[in-house]
C-alpha cells in the first residue's frame, strides 16, 4: 500500500498577480509630469543617491485623470479580497503614490505599516528595469542546502514586472526594487488598502 503525503501551505502569504485590461499610456503621461514634486532626503533636500524616488502626493489615485485607472484597480481589489480570500469586508485605498526608479537605482528593503494589503501597478518597465523582490525573515537560523527552490523553502522570491501588471500582497511582507539595469526610467504606482465599514464581532467589533 502506497502512503500518500499531503503538504499544505499553512498560513501562507497570498500574493496576487494579474494584468490590467486598459491602455495605461494616458496615465503614464500624467505620472511622468508628477515627477516635478518628489520626496527628497530631509537632511540635504536632494534626491538620495541610487535610490528610487516617490511622489510627494500620497493620494494620486484620487486625482481626476486617474479615475479610470482607479476603477480598474478596484476591480482587482475585489477579486483579490472577495473572490480569492473570501472576505465579506470591504477595503478602501488609503494612500497611493508614484515611484520612479532611474537606471542604476534600486530601493531599500521595506514593508508597509498602518495598512492590511499593498499593491503595485507597473506603467513603464523593461526586462531589466528592476525586479520586485520579496524577502522572508521567518525561516529560522539555519542555512540549509536546497536542490530546488519553491514557495515553501525560499527566503527570497522574485517577480518580474511588465507593463500593465498588478501585484497585491499582505503589507507585512518585506520587499524591494532590485537595481534598474536598463536604459529607461521604471515607473510604477503603489497603493495601500485598509478594511472599511464595520467588521469583527462582540468586543472586537471595529468601524473604520
Amino acid at each position: 500500500m502506497k502512503t500518500e503525503a499531503l503538504v499544505e501551505a499553512l498560513f501562507s502569504d497570498p500574493v496576487y498577480n494579474s494584468t490590467l485590461a486598459i491602455d495605461l499610456k494616458p496615465f503614464l503621461e500624467f505620472c511622468s509630469k508628477q515627477k516635478k514634486s518628489l520626496n527628497l532626503n530631509p537632511r540635504t533636500n536632494k534626491p538620495q543617491k541610487n535610490i528610487s524616488l516617490s511622489s510627494k502626493h500620497l493620494h494620486v489615485l484620487e486625482k481626476k485623470p486617474l479615475k479610470k485607472l482607479r476603477d480598474e484597480i478596484t476591480k482587482h481589489i475585489n477579486i483579490y479580497t472577495k473572490e480569492v480570500l473570501k472576505y465579506s469586508t470591504d477595503f478602501k485605498i488609503t494612500t497611493s503614490w508614484i515611484t520612479y526608479t532611474d537606471p542604476g537605482c534600486s530601493s531599500q528593503v521595506h514593508r508597509h505599516t498602518n495598512c492590511r494589503f499593498s499593491g503595485i501597478v507597473y506603467l513603464q518597465t523593461d526586462e531589466n528595469s528592476g525586479d520586485l523582490m520579496f524577502e522572508d525573515y521567518r525561516t529560522g537560523d539555519f542555512m540549509l542546502n536546497i536542490k530546488e527552490y519553491n514557495v515553501l523553502n525560499s527566503e527570497l522570491w522574485i517577480y518580474k514586472p511588465f507593463d500593465n501588471k498588478i501585484v497585491m500582497f499582505p503589507s507585512r511582507l518585506y520587499h524591494k526594487i532590485d537595481e534598474n539595469r536598463s536604459d529607461i526610467q521604471r515607473i510604477s504606482l503603489a497603493f495601500n488598502l485598509m478594511p472599511c465599514g464595520t467588521f469583527g464581532r462582540d468586543d472586537s467589533t471595529l468601524t473604520l
